[in-house]
């Protein structure tokens, strides 16, 4: 009997390929192969178990901070003394006119014109402190702006920014109108100098 060979047809091909790939890893599941599938679910339970772990250890570290009183991690008299040489940086309530001065200067220098600004003084609840408001109303373009409080707040520390308003009237020009509301803090207490046995 003379056996007649059949042209195989390219989807036999494929067919055959995908039975050795189902015999390879049939034998590969046989052989101990389950093991590999099994590693990276028993890595990621693990992984899960030192979490939760994690977690309840963070859980009662949180507890037990908020149990403790806050007081209780301050040291009083070193925080009464960082607070008195805070004071001492401020200027003193002599020179609160030469710092409203040095905040002019520097916006003549920053060629931002000043019309007219408004002071108020206050002293800062629970303390001794003063507070002095100043508003000042500006039309100005912006970039003059920035450069002004840049250099009033790095030549100023005791000066703060409350509140800024910025309103452009028209896209056609470079100016806005800008409301200003800065604080200069004054320490009205004279500066006591420190003995060498401080």
């Amino acid at each position: 009997m003379v056996a007649i060979l059949k042209p195989v047809p390219p989807q036999s091909a494929l067919a055959e390929r995908m039975a050795r790939w189902r015999y390879a890893w049939r034998r590969l599941w046989l052989h101990g192969g389950w093991a590999l599938l099994a590693a990276p679910l028993l890595l990621a339970a693990a992984l899960l178990a030192w979490r939760g772990h994690l977690l309840r250890e963070q859980r009662q570290a949180m507890t037990q901070a908020a149990q403790t009183p806050l007081r209780a991690h301050l040291n009083a008299p070193d925080l009464a003394q960082q607070i008195q040489r805070f004071e001492q940086t401020l200027p003193q309530h002599a020179s609160a006119p030469q710092q409203l001065r040095r905040l002019l200067e520097i916006a003549a220098e920053q060629d931002v014109p000043l019309p007219q600004a408004e002071y108020r003084q206050s002293t800062l609840t629970n303390s001794t402190l003063q507070r002095w408001q100043i508003t000042l109303p500006l039309h100005v373009s912006y970039g003059k702006l920035l450069r002004f409080l840049q250099t009033a707040m790095e030549e100023m520390p005791a000066l703060a920014l409350d509140n800024l308003q910025v309103r452009r009237a028209s896209s056609d020009t470079d100016e806005v109108e800008v409301r200003l509301q800065l604080s200069l803090i004054i320490n009205p207490q004279p500066v006591r100098q420190r003995s060498r046995h401080e």
